[in-house]
């Protein structure tokens, strides 16, 4: 079984995880595990050593325990792997972190303008030198995230201070609403991106939102696994070759355990998907 999940922001003070081992329960009898992006905060030049001692102990505990690791670039992690994204079951589930999805990578950020004049920049660069392949538009958000420096409000040492940045960027209006335009508009970027650069698959799972759902948009089921920040939630996501089940992930006394399931879907070959339901599926 290969296990999908997002976000962790290990380093940050904010983020839920404060010890390895708080997530091994999600990684018991898994034979892969596919982090999607912002596993460890390495654009924070104030968190990235630490970020970096937790990848050491979270990949020294996937070996000693037999369990294949694949580390996807995201946007708070650039340059943590070769990878930005995989293809799993022949291409039928199409995994990318999901920032490059958006015009300016996160245009929620305070740094937005930034971010969105170097992701511009770096297209435009690719773009002169031929057509643009799915390769090269993860390329050029990488590249974006590369160029620009991380906003003040990601030096907060806290969670609490970390709450209070959250509060206050959403006590922005301007900030906010490119929030709600972002979880709004996801499932059908994540489709129509899949479409252009991935037509065989039937899946897409991402992250970078921090909004976890499960979303039906022409066709292509859109899974989002949250992040293991306050607030919003988390999932995983398994994939074998009969089915993908999504279970909700939840806290216990012991660390994250894999919860109910929320979702099944049997992918098939052909192209077809069995049980389509319409529209919006699932979001909490």
């Amino acid at each position: 079984m290969i296990r999908v999940l997002s976000d962790l922001h290990l380093g940050h003070p904010a983020s839920l995880v404060k010890d390895i081992d708080q997530i091994a329960p999600l990684l018991e009898g898994v034979r892969t595990v596919v982090f999607n992006g912002d596993t460890v905060e390495l654009r924070l030049k104030h968190f990235a050593a630490r970020s970096r001692r937790c990848l050491d102990s979270l990949q020294k505990n996937c070996e000693r325990d037999g369990i294949q690791m694949i580390v996807i670039n995201g946007n708070h992690d650039p340059d943590v792997s070769d990878l930005d994204h995989v293809d799993l079951l022949s291409g039928r589930i199409f995994v990318t972190h999901g920032h490059a999805l958006f015009d300016g990578i996160s245009p929620w950020a305070r740094e937005a303008g930034p971010l969105r004049i170097n992701h511009a920049a770096a297209l435009r660069e690719i773009r002169e030198t031929g057509p643009v392949a799915l390769a090269d538009y993860l390329r050029a958000a990488r590249e974006a995230c590369l160029r620009t420096p991380a906003g003040k409000r990601h030096l907060s040492r806290t969670r609490w201070q970390w709450l209070t940045s959250r509060i206050t960027e959403l006590g922005s209006p301007g900030r906010a609403l490119e929030v709600l335009r972002a979880w709004r508009d996801c499932p059908s970027l994540a489709a129509t991106f899949a479409a252009d650069h991935r037509p065989r698959a039937q899946c897409m799972v991402i992250g970078h939102t921090h909004r976890p759902g499960i979303w039906r948009h022409n066709g292509c089921l859109v899974i989002n696994t949250g992040a293991y920040l306050p607030w919003l939630g988390r999932t995983v996501v398994d994939v074998s070759e009969e089915e993908v089940i999504v279970r909700e992930v939840r806290r216990a006394r012991r660390g994250f355990l894999p919860g109910r399931i929320v979702y099944r879907w049997a992918p098939v070959s052909g192209g077809e998907v069995l049980a389509e339901p319409g529209g919006e599926i699932l979001q909490f």
